[in-house]
């Protein structure tokens, strides 16, 4: 999937760490500030504040982004819609 938003190297984002897993019945692992270090065609290489250094795909991302939309519905630039929950 190609991005639906570039992001410039140095870039903050909040996303769930994937190393931590909660146990099961636990309450979900919380939110991580991580820093984009490259973007690629189709993931985003990001580093968080302790060096751990992940790819989180653009699909992953679009899921995010629309889930923090208020009407969960995510548009493009063009004002398209892309996705609805």
């Amino acid at each position: 999937m190609k991005p639906i938003k570039v992001f410039i190297p140095g870039e903050k984002l909040r996303l769930r760490d994937p190393i931590e897993k909660p146990e099961q019945g636990a309450p979900p692992a919380k939110p991580v500030e991580v820093q984009v270090v490259r973007q690629f065609p189709h993931h985003v290489l990001v580093k968080s504040v302790k060096g751990t250094r992940w790819c989180i795909t653009n699909a992953e991302i679009m899921t995010v982004m629309a889930r923090k939309a208020e009407d969960g519905r995510l548009y493009d630039k063009h004002g398209k819609l892309i996705c609805a929950k």
